[in-house]
C-alpha cells in the first residue's frame, strides 16, 4: 500500500484514507502508511470502550511495527444534545482525552444518515441555492477538518 500512495504524496497536501472503525486488515494497512489517526466517537457507552480499545491497539501497532502514528483528533459524532447518556458520554470522552477532543461535535442528523448510503450530496433546491442540511452538514465537516489541521500542524511542529 505504501507504493500506491507515495506517488499522491507529491499531487495532495493531505490525504484522509477512510476504514471501517474495527480493528482490521484494513485499519492495519492504513495505520502502516498513514502520520496520523482521525478517532471517531460516538456518544454511547460502547463506543468510548471501543475508541480506547482502537487506540491500545494503535500503540501496540506502532511498537509492533515501529511505525510513527499520532491521534490528531476524536470527533464526536451522532450526539444528541438532550440526551443524557450522550452527555455524559461526552464529558467523560473530555475528561479522558482533553484537547484531542475536537470541540466540533457532529450532532445526530438523519441527512448524515443518508449520506452512509447516498454519499455526501450538495443538492440545489427548487430555488437554486444549496438545501440547508446539506450546507449545514458540509459546514460542520469544514470545521472538522479545520480543527484537524491545527492539530496536525501542532503535532508536527509548525505552529
Amino acid at each position: 500500500m505504501e507504493e500506491l500512495i507515495e506517488p499522491l504524496k507529491n499531487i495532495y497536501d493531505v490525504i484522509y484514507i477512510d476504514v471501517p472503525p474495527t480493528i482490521s486488515t484494513y485499519s492495519n494497512a492504513a495505520m502502516y502508511v498513514a502520520e496520523y489517526v482521525i478517532v471517531i466517537l460516538q456518544t454511547q457507552v460502547k463506543s468510548l470502550k471501543g475508541a480506547q480499545n482502537y487506540i491500545d491497539y494503535m500503540n501496540f501497532f506502532i511498537e509492533q511495527y515501529d511505525t510513527e502514528l499520532e491521534v490528531v483528533g476524536i470527533v464526536p459524532f451522532m450526539m444528541q444534545k438532550r440526551d443524557s447518556v450522550d452527555q455524559e458520554i461526552y464529558t467523560a470522552a473530555r475528561e479522558i482525552y482533553g484537547a484531542h477532543l475536537l470541540d466540533t461535535v457532529v450532532l445526530n442528523q438523519s441527512r448524515l444518515k443518508r449520506y452512509d448510503g447516498s454519499g455526501i450530496t450538495y443538492e440545489i433546491n427548487k430555488n437554486g441555492k444549496v438545501e440547508q442540511w446539506d450546507k449545514r452538514a458540509h459546514e460542520v465537516f469544514v470545521n472538522i477538518l479545520d480543527e484537524i489541521d491545527e492539530h496536525r500542524l501542532i503535532l508536527s511542529g509548525e505552529e
